[in-house]
């Protein structure tokens, strides 16, 4: 732009109108040419913006989607494990119970029953 403007400078020294107006023309030309990339830089940096914010969004989504899961298996393991703990006592009342019975078993076996 600098080389096309000091084209314009020699041109209007030694009056040649039309070779200015023509200079003049590709100088402005260039000018719309910068401020069209000024403006597709400036909407893909908002476009770009949007997308890490929308990125951010999900993935913050995902977190809590995550987390919910996690608290769900989470409740189902201590469920999980309270059912086993009571089948266990179980399993020992009933061990305790049978011991018992062959105990009282054994002792009328020793009596003649």
């Amino acid at each position: 732009m600098l080389h096309l403007n000091e084209q314009v400078r020699r041109t209007q020294g030694q009056g040649e109108k039309e070779a200015r107006e023509e200079l003049l023309a590709k100088v402005a030309a260039q000018d719309i040419e910068l401020q069209v990339q000024r403006f597709a830089r400036t909407a893909a940096d908002a476009a770009l913006r949007q997308y890490q914010a929308d990125s951010a969004a999900a993935g913050e989504q995902a977190e809590v989607a995550a987390q919910a899961q996690l608290e769900s298996l989470l409740g189902i393991t201590q469920s999980t494990e309270i059912q086993l703990r009571k089948a266990w006592e179980a399993h020992r009342v009933s061990e305790d119970a049978a011991e018992e019975l062959r105990m009282k078993l054994a002792a009328g076996e020793g009596q003649g029953v």
